[in-house]
């Protein structure tokens, strides 16, 4: 494993390095034809920008698109062994160069399978070229909801097509192959602090994100996954499992962690109704018995994640007026995926293919944003833990007085991180607003009913609830000597 990683390193490095710019190369961007009415069927002029949308030429976006072209050979290529290289492609090709069969990618029907992102590349035969006339590019695609190619096909050495194949492949596919490890690790690693220690519900939450998440980017580095889903699986199922329902729980717990994050708690009517738009949207995937149907259906489902995502907007703004200091943690942890949304709708403005795939990119980072955020909340508390070690002495101290009934009362509200400590002087008053409502129940009997109309603290800068609200940790010394209460109300008490 770390030997094919570190050779995947080289060939990145080479590429950029040493420059495949340089290299002889026959750009394929021009007189390109297609057909769907067969190999030999009519062919209709097609351009380079339409290769993202080829699925919209076919009927139902369900079917065969042949497309075809025609190159010369440079004199100085006519002695090298070459390459064609056509980057990424959905779902399934097949490639002939002059009527001879040089290579395919994924998997026609009746067994249809996608090799994710991994680029289609294929060597050709100097046997099979024509030095004196041009020669014939034949690609014979089949879509299904989607097709397209991911880049503009060029003929280049087999060497320059090697060393830009496997680039792609790692930037594309491997690399999300690793990250998904990863992501199962953290998983791992912040459901045991949930379980030992740690137990807040943020910890469970992030541990659900990066456990679906890594599911999620299954979708992406599938071509690493040939040996498993090589004609085994039902495509459809795949997608169904894989691009609809981990999308669903990775939103769905997405907004789970920002709620948590904040410290909120949902209200028993959000939580059935965030119920219900879960178990709707996977309702919804399971029922396409298409792919293109199913794609279509999984546009409704982001719409129903975004109304979720809505209510974690909500969230924010509600925390930001009540001034939580988290907020902007927050916020700055999103800005990798709100950054790559904002990339995403310029190059679907300019047509690109690799949208999907800059919001993955966007996801991952904001992903490790959070890691770094909850590993600094965690050693922040730590240090805090080790604060109040250090002043635990002097806080037992305070208690040493010459009067044997005072006591040390320390309070302190439920926070990660506290501005400090001070010193009480007065203690908080709560006024409990209860009132004993008497009902004529009978003639001779009446009936009560107990009241309740909620509570009302004062806050001062100097009582406990006061230092505690402002987010200090309150102490302060307590006379905790029992009087008899006609000395203190003048209550007459006798049998």
């Amino acid at each position: 494993m770390k030997g094919k990683l570190f050779t995947l390193l080289i060939l990145c490095f080479l590429s950029f390095s040493c420059g495949s710019k340089n290299q002889p190369r026959i750009t394929l961007d021009s007189n390109w034809e297609y057909s769907t009415e067969g190999i030999d069927g009519t062919y209709h002029p097609i351009d380079v920008k339409d290769f993202s949308r080829l699925s919209t030429f076919v009927n139902n976006k369900k079917g065969y698109i042949w497309l075809k072209t025609y190159f010369d050979i440079p004199y100085d290529m006519q002695e090298q062994t070459l390459s064609c290289f056509l980057g990424v492609t959905k779902i399934a090709d097949k490639v002939y160069v002059n009527n001879s069969y040089i290579g395919k990618s994924g998997f026609f029907p009746p067994k249809q399978f996608t090799s994710g992102e991994l680029s289609s590349a294929y060597t050709i035969s100097p046997i099979l070229l024509n030095t004196d006339k041009p020669n014939e590019l034949l690609i014979t695609l089949w879509v299904n909801g989607k097709g397209s190619f991911s880049t503009i096909p060029y003929i280049g050495l087999e060497n320059d097509v090697f060393v830009t194949k496997k680039t792609k492949d790692f930037l594309n596919s491997n690399i999300f192959l690793i990250l998904s490890v990863v992501l199962l690790v953290i998983s791992f690693i912040y459901f045991l602090l949930f379980l030992f220690g740690a137990g807040r519900r943020s910890n469970l939450s992030f541990s659900r994100v990066t456990f679906f998440s890594a599911f999620y980017l299954t979708t992406v580095s599938l071509g690493e996954y040939s040996l498993i889903f090589e004609g085994t699986y039902s495509f459809l199922l795949f997608e169904k499992i894989f691009n609809g329902i981990m999308a669903i729980l990775t939103t769905n717990y997405a907004v789970s962690f920002i709620r948590d994050f904040l410290k909120k708690t949902d209200t028993k009517k959000i939580t059935i109704f965030r119920k219900f738009i879960v178990f709707f949207a996977i309702f919804l995937v399971l029922l396409g018995d298409d792919l293109n149907q199913f794609y279509s259906i999984l546009n409704l489902c982001y719409v129903l994640m975004g109304i979720h995502i809505l209510y974690a907007v909500y969230l924010i703004i509600k925390s930001i007026r009540e001034k939580n200091n988290q907020v902007v943690l927050l916020l700055s942890g999103f800005s990798p995926v709100l950054i790559s949304l904002v990339i995403g709708v310029f190059l679907v403005i300019f047509q690109k293919s690799n949208v999907i795939l800059t919001i993955v990119v966007g996801w991952q980072l904001t992903i490790l944003s959070f890691l770094t955020i909850l590993i600094y909340n965690f050693s922040k508390t730590q240090k805090d833990y080790e604060n109040l070690n250090k002043n635990l002495e002097k806080l037992i101290s305070l208690s040493k007085t010459n009067h044997p009934r005072i006591f040390v009362n320390v309070n302190a509200a439920s926070l990660d991180v506290y501005k400090g400590v001070k010193i009480s002087t007065e203690l908080s008053v709560r006024e409990y607003k209860d009132s004993v409502k008497l009902e004529e129940d009978s003639e001779f009997s009446y009936k009560s009913t107990f009241c309740t109309e909620g509570t009302e603290t004062k806050k001062t800068c100097k009582n406990d609830f006061g230092i505690c609200q402002d987010e200090f940790i309150s102490i302060s010394q307590v006379f905790a000597d029992p009087m008899c209460a006609d000395l203190v109300d003048c209550i007459e008490f006798s049998l």
